[in-house]
């Protein structure tokens, strides 16, 4: 059963001064193949001032803590997620590897 696609949430006719939207900046099946890899992580709990907070998260690149205000090294960004990495540089005009965190989050 396919899923019904969200509406839009911006108005294309205003435009909001810096903003940049690419319409289908992934392709339906690159979204599902990344959400078949998002799917099979191992997602953690995620605190902030000592709260469990409503949704689990995956740090790579930089890792933080929400508890402590520190960030630390973290694991590799896995290469799933480099294809889209790659996207973002060429649209926010950076190169790849100022793009050093990811951050993966279950709702």
């Amino acid at each position: 059963m396919a899923m019904a696609r969200q509406g839009s949430l911006l108005d294309y006719g205003s435009i909001i001064e810096g903003l940049r939207f690419r319409e289908e900046f992934i392709t339906r099946d690159e979204e599902l193949a990344l959400l078949d890899r998002i799917q099979s992580l191992e997602f953690q709990e995620m605190r902030m001032r000592g709260v469990v907070t409503k949704r689990r998260v995956i740090h790579y690149g930089v890792n933080y803590s929400f508890e402590t205000f520190k960030a630390t090294p973290g694991a590799p960004i896995p290469s799933f997620l480099l294809a889209v990495r790659e996207r973002s540089a060429e649209f926010a005009r950076v190169d790849a590897e100022d793009l050093a965190e990811a951050l993966v989050t279950e709702y």
